[in-house]
């Protein structure tokens, strides 16, 4: 037994002197951790920075024990993040600007991985902590607020997000980002007109990040839509899709949402042009690529053309990726079609 521990203890310790042997300081091993960073090379990056931080001194280490912590979370390994991140908030000898920061990715970690009464918990002490940056107590409403949205506490989640808009010197991006989905819990909470109104407030502001716009729209959009008004829904839609500049994946899901609306109101035609062009999307969501295909055989399906519902719904497991609901569902279109048949 006590040659095993000796043995694990020498393994440990030849790992501590290889990595940092690696560096010949920690000036040298954060530069590569940066270059490999800066490379989406997260895991070979974070044993650069723990090497930075073992060789750096005291008032260098709080920076570098971070970055260990974003390399983490950012290969979403959340427990392991939420951890790193704790261990600097509660450091009371890390500068304050450095533990908030980490108390928000901690909370962040933890609502990734699903644990949200431990992000609300982080939460509430970040917020508890003097002297806290505009932005960072942005970033704890809004995480607070997703829990309440995921409790179905719509009332809570409205309240968290009308603090961060009253806060003080918050970036404009973050003021943006939280109207946009304040839209979307008015929604939620089924207050669809204060939803769109919301949601028009980011979208008439031309200095709106383009992203929060195309958004808005789409929020605005599936307000209308909870209503049945679907011609207006589709314009909002529509407009979505054409924002300059926005993720290119939104384009897809605005299709997809025209494409709904339509087949809702059964102009078929128009529903299979929208999915269709969703579907040859190379910058759509797979998501919204595979329900689109199954949704123009459900289309032609409802329009008596079995024919070519049934090839329609072929094509959805022949897709780079489908959603595995999606396949069940053609198949078992598919089989009705041929049992009417015979």
């Amino acid at each position: 037994m006590k040659a095993k521990i000796l043995t694990g203890l020498t393994m440990l310790l030849c790992a501590f002197i290889a990595s940092a042997a690696e560096y010949k300081n920690y000036g040298e091993a954060n530069k590569a951790a940066l270059q490999l960073y800066r490379s989406r090379k997260w895991a070979e990056a974070y044993p650069a920075y723990e090497a930075a931080f073992k060789m750096a001194p005291e008032k260098n280490k709080a920076g570098y024990q971070l970055m260990m912590g974003y390399c983490l979370y950012n290969q979403r390994k959340y427990a392991d993040a939420a951890k790193t991140f704790l261990e600097i908030f509660e450091n009371k000898d890390y500068p304050a600007a450095t533990r908030h920061q980490a108390g928000c990715r901690a909370g962040a970690s933890y609502y990734n991985s699903g644990k949200r009464d431990e992000c609300v918990s982080v939460m509430r002490k970040v917020l508890a902590e003097k002297n806290i940056n505009p932005n960072n107590a942005a970033q704890a409403h809004q995480y607070i607020a997703y829990c309440d949205v995921r409790k179905k506490d719509y009332k809570a989640a409205i309240s968290e997000l009308k603090t961060v808009l009253e806060l003080p010197k918050v970036s404009k991006n973050t003021l943006d980002s939280t109207k946009s989905y304040l839209a979307d819990v008015y929604r939620y909470n089924k207050q669809y007109d204060k939803s769109i109104e919301t949601a028009n407030e980011v979208i008439q502001d031309e200095k709106a990040h383009p992203n929060y716009r195309s958004l808005s729209y789409q929020r605005a959009g599936h307000s209308l839509r909870a209503q049945k008004k679907h011609a207006e829904a589709i314009e909002y839609f529509k407009k979505g899709a054409a924002v300059p500049k926005a993720t290119k994946s939104y384009k897809g899901t605005c299709n997809y949402y025209i494409g709904v609306l339509y087949m809702a109101d059964k102009k078929y035609p128009e529903a299979i042009e929208y999915f269709e062009e969703a579907v040859k999307d190379k910058d759509a969501s797979w998501y919204y690529q595979s329900a689109s295909q199954l949704n123009i055989g459900n289309c032609y399906n409802a329009d008596k053309k079995y024919d070519k519902a049934k090839e329609a719904y072929g094509k959805v497991e022949k897709l780079k990726r489908s959603h595995p609901a999606h396949v069940k569902s053609a198949k078992q279109a598919i089989q009705k079609l041929e049992k009417a048949e015979k």
